[in-house]
């Protein structure tokens, strides 16, 4: 795959784009329901960090900030290492993205 490498790179970032995109949406939509999240928030960890926070969302929307850029972060190096199996993974990584943002816009 050495000789696609722009290519790759080009996908990388594409998928990278989607999967930050919709996780901005969703810390968006977090914050937007904010009064109303404990009743609504599927994610035990979630809810176990807002209950961390005393019902506030401030520490589950830092965990999620710092939890999507450790994910890119580490896509990215897995891309350095081995093209295929990161592309594989960050494939996988953007579906399940786009999974959720199917299921939160119902």
């Amino acid at each position: 795959m050495k000789k696609y490498r722009g290519l790759v790179e080009l996908a990388a970032l594409f998928m990278f784009t989607i999967i930050v995109i919709i996780s901005g949406v969703d810390t968006y939509l977090l914050s937007k329901n904010r009064e109303v999240i404990r009743l609504i928030e599927e994610n035990p960890i979630g809810l176990w960090l807002i209950s961390m926070d005393s019902g506030d969302v401030s520490l589950f929307i830092a965990v999620k900030f710092i939890g999507t850029f450790l994910v890119i972060f580490i896509l990215g190096e897995w891309i350095k290492i081995n093209e295929k199996i990161g592309l594989i993974a960050t494939m996988c990584i953007t579906i399940g993205q786009i999974l959720l943002l199917s299921y939160l816009m119902t």
